[in-house]
């Protein structure tokens, strides 16, 4: 039986600790696309086992339901529309705006490889509001939810020993172009994966 255990301490931000949904494991927040997808699907005079789907597929389930899923710490207003960006918060949570949201500009991913026909080029940032601490030894990879629900935010991906540094900044995110919407207080925008850091050949 593992004796690893990974923490996540919240912010400590005064006032506002403990009002942020807590992580979640992966597995115990499988999406509910998955859990309609059919197992299989038939046609007539083909062999069913010839037609099983991505829900039969262990490879695909292990890579959704690895890690931890960090969430929307407050619901989250974005329009992109016409090529620019507004990104606001509920005013209870003005006073720790600058703490919640953020920018990078373009400037910091001038060579990054994105397509910049779907994304703006400026990085928005997003404070989960949890540190995450491993054991000695272990690291942690940060990127988007694998097989979630869409959203209109994309994690630039990032691997943080978190052995020895305790994770307390925002997370750099993509934003879609042309979307208006809120992203829900809750709704998963970080996987964050523990694994053991190892040399190979």
């Amino acid at each position: 039986m593992s004796t690893n255990v990974i923490h996540f301490f919240p912010l400590p931000v005064k006032n506002f600790e403990y009002l942020f949904p807590e992580p979640s494991a992966c597995s115990k927040l499988i999406p509910s696309w998955y859990k309609d997808q059919p197992s299989s699907f038939s046609k007539e005079n083909e062999d069913r086992n010839a037609n099983l789907t991505v829900k039969k597929c262990l490879p695909f389930f292990d890579s959704m339901s690895m890690g931890y899923l960090l969430k929307m710490p407050v619901d989250l207003y974005i329009n992109t529309k016409n090529g620019k960006a507004e990104c606001t918060i509920p005013k209870e949570f003005s006073s720790i705006e600058d703490i919640v949201i953020g920018w990078h500009s373009s400037e910091h991913i001038s060579h990054y490889p994105a397509d910049f026909n779907i994304y703006l080029k400026d990085l928005f940032r997003i404070n989960p509001m949890w540190m995450t601490k491993t054991p000695p030894g272990y690291s942690t990879l940060f990127t988007s939810p694998m097989h979630q629900e869409h959203i209109p935010i994309k994690a630039i991906e990032a691997v943080v020993d978190t052995d020895n540094f305790l994770t307390a900044g925002l997370n750099s995110f993509f934003l879609q172009k042309d979307f208006e919407g809120v992203i829900k207080q809750g709704t998963p925008i970080i996987q964050a994966i523990p694994f053991k850091r190892e040399s190979w050949d």
